[in-house]
């Protein structure tokens, strides 16, 4: 007695599992005409899974059409760009996001990567609290290290540590596995 609203959020999760053949079945299961913005946005996400970029590019363009608040769905067509290696595209659609959601942490998280994937390890000039801050440094080091900047990776961490209000353990712990590398 699944409603279409339940099959395209038991497709959400199963895209956030990886089950992306089960997440495209839940969706093909929908009645015909029925068109909503996540539903869309589901349909999107699962072409760019397949690698379909045209059909992602319908599929949000139509979501971002039919949403009232279309900062999540901006997100993921930024996810999308970056996906392609577009990065001007990604940012533009990251900062749109953000101007319907300065709140928004998935597109500022997402801002920042498309720079640390370009090798531009600064922070994005968006509103950000200082945990905000030390998050987005933490997972810049990490694509530092993706990138072979390992020493940019170091200092980014060192200040992800030192701006974290609770010290926080997974930029620490980084930290200090990497400076125990250099010594061994």
């Amino acid at each position: 007695h699944a409603t279409p609203a339940d099959l395209t959020a038991h497709a959400g999760v199963l895209g956030q599992l990886g089950r992306w053949d089960e997440a495209e079945a839940a969706m093909a299961r929908q009645p015909e005409g029925y068109v909503t913005a996540r539903q869309q946005q589901m349909l999107g996400m699962i072409a760019d899974h397949k690698g379909d970029w045209p059909a992602a590019d319908v599929h949000y363009d139509t979501a971002r059409r039919l949403a009232v608040q279309p900062a999540p769905i901006w997100n993921n067509i930024g996810v999308s760009m970056l996906a392609r290696r577009d990065y001007k595209a990604a940012e533009d659609a990251f900062r749109e996001a953000l101007s319907h959601d300065p709140t928004l942490f998935a597109a500022k998280n997402n801002l920042a990567v498309t720079f640390a994937v370009q090798k531009r390890y600064a922070l994005p000039v968006v509103a950000l609290s200082e945990e905000e801050r030390a998050v987005l440094m933490h997972n810049m080091a990490l694509q530092a290290l993706r990138n072979g900047d390992r020493d940019t990776a170091v200092t980014l961490l060192e200040r992800a540590v030192e701006l974290h209000p609770r010290r926080w353990p997974p930029a620490a712990d980084k930290l200090a596995a990497l400076r125990s590398e250099a010594k061994g």
